[in-house]
């Protein structure tokens, strides 16, 4: 359903003509202070002479932007049928050639036609129109990149509001092409001006995002202050306007900062709040994203000293996998296995089902290494294989193989990627918990037992020439006096 709003006397003949629309177009007097308050679906505003197209805060629609046109019949429908994604018909009505080369840009944009080169205008619409068409219909030139033609556009801007809507999408353009550090200048630049309600915190909610990004251990506490208020000033806000889908995004957002807090029920209120409003708007992939994040929630819980958030985690995971498919979505859905792999290593067990639970568990870690190889994936493969020696410390001892040998095999492949030059924090990890591994693997022969303490020796002397961090050193120290007074005995 599209609303126009009326304001003033509407001439008899459109009326006429959207009459054939009926069931599609409501009609809408009103004013035009409260079109924007009033405005939560598609719309387009009317007045006596003419037609005005608003700008899409919301992200309807492509965010192209239309001059004030005459509200003549065939105009009139051109818009209303482009609003209505019926473009060939749209094309059909529309007599203005910018009209026209509009439609057409929603047409590409769509992936409905592909046309010939277009004629732009120079004015801040023109401009505008031509940066969001490259960008977004992925027609770069080298002469002129879109992110040239956006900064031209706002400089042409006519208000502060215009400048806006451009620069949000700038902002895009930029974290695109991996700039987000200057699309969070951009945006902030905006809240200087003085702008229209829903402008204003359409550049809060792309902050939001932006900032979010931002947020890691060890937490920024003025980060995580100013992000905390941000979005819930614009939750409310959306909220409050009836934008149930930005809400529940904000909602996610506000749950990871309450997690930053250790807030872990408020952090779960807020996440399952979003899952609840993408169930009820039938948006089954923000729904398993949101869950994905609801399970890696629960899963860092459960790390942090509360191990009856595991089983709901594993749980979460689960259901998560039901839309991440190893077909439709692999990554995610080796991810997901890593995960998985870590959890039923770690959570309590029967000690009846201990077997049970590792095979379950290794079951997992080689989905995960099955997507994730060592030439395709060498960071994450390392991780994962990492992770994997680790679980592989702590499953049941089993009757035909050496768990910790396969620990050291995999603890080896970590490291082989985990050079000392680039990844030295992971790598005096691992090196470490291959210390460990080393300790309690099972020894053939006298000679590998020698060979053995020669390389943990090596290994423990590494951990002590790549980190200054005191208890790393101390552990390095402890494995160096066990072999040392270990060597004493090989060798006596």
């Amino acid at each position: 359903m599209l609303t126009l709003y009326t304001i003033g006397t509407i001439d008899p003949g459109i009326k006429e003509a959207l009459r054939d629309l009926d069931g599609t177009i409501s009609l809408q007097p009103t004013d035009h202070g409260h079109v924007t308050i009033l405005a939560q679906g598609p719309h387009l505003v009317m007045t006596d002479d003419m037609v005005l197209w608003p700008m899409d805060w919301f992200n309807r629609e492509p965010p192209f932007l239309f001059p004030a046109m005459p509200a003549r019949v065939n105009t009139v429908l051109a818009l209303v049928l482009t609003k209505l994604g019926h473009y060939e018909l749209a094309m059909h009505y529309a007599e203005d050639p910018v009209l026209t080369g509009i439609i057409q840009c929603f047409q590409e944009i769509t992936g409905d036609v592909t046309s010939s080169n277009k004629h732009w205008s120079n004015d801040y619409i023109g401009t505008h129109n031509q940066a969001i068409f490259r960008h977004y219909a992925h027609q770069e030139h080298d002469d002129s990149p879109a992110s040239v033609i956006y900064e031209k556009a706002i400089e042409l801007a006519p208000s502060a509001e215009m400048a806006a809507f451009t620069v949000r999408h700038y902002s895009v353009y930029l974290l695109d092409h991996g700039q987000m550090k200057q699309a969070e200048i951009e945006l902030r630049r905006q809240l200087d001006h003085a702008l229209p309600d829903e402008a204003g915190f359409a550049i809060k909610f792309d902050l939001v995002n932006i900032l979010g990004k931002q947020l890691a251990v060890p937490y920024d506490a003025d980060l995580v202050d100013e992000l905390k208020s941000m979005t819930w000033d614009t939750l409310q806000y959306y909220e409050t306007a009836g934008m149930s889908v930005a809400t529940a995004m904000l909602l996610v957002e506000a749950s990871e900062i309450a997690n930053t807090q250790e807030s872990y029920s408020e952090s779960l209120g807020y996440i399952n709040r979003a899952i609840t409003i993408y169930d009820n708007e039938e948006l089954p992939e923000f729904r398993a994203n949101a869950l994905l994040r609801k399970a890696t929630l629960l899963y860092t819980w459960a790390q942090d000293g509360n191990p009856q958030f595991f089983k709901p985690a594993v749980e979460t995971f689960q259901q998560a996998l039901k839309t991440f498919s190893k077909q439709e979505a692999p990554a995610v859905f080796a991810e997901i296995h890593h995960h998985l792999g870590v959890i039923y290593a770690e959570m309590p067990h029967d000690s009846q089902q201990e077997g049970i639970w590792a095979a379950v568990s290794a079951s997992s870690f080689k989905e995960a290494l099955q997507y994730f190889t060592k030439t395709g994936f060498p960071y994450d493969y390392a991780m994962i294989a990492n992770n994997y020696a680790n679980a592989l410390m702590k499953y049941p001892e089993a009757k035909n193989s050496d768990n910790f040998e396969k620990a050291i095999f995999y603890y080896n492949e970590a490291l082989s990627i985990r050079k000392a030059d680039e990844f030295p924090t992971e790598r005096v990890h691992t090196l470490l918990n291959y210390l460990e591994a080393c300790w309690r693997v099972h020894n053939i022969n006298h000679n590998m037992e020698l060979l053995r303490h020669r390389d943990m020796t090596m290994k423990a002397k590494e951990v002590k020439a790549l980190t200054t961090d005191p208890g790393l050193l101390a552990q390095a120290d402890e494995h160096l006096e066990k072999l040392i007074a270990l060597g004493r005995v090989l060798l006596s």
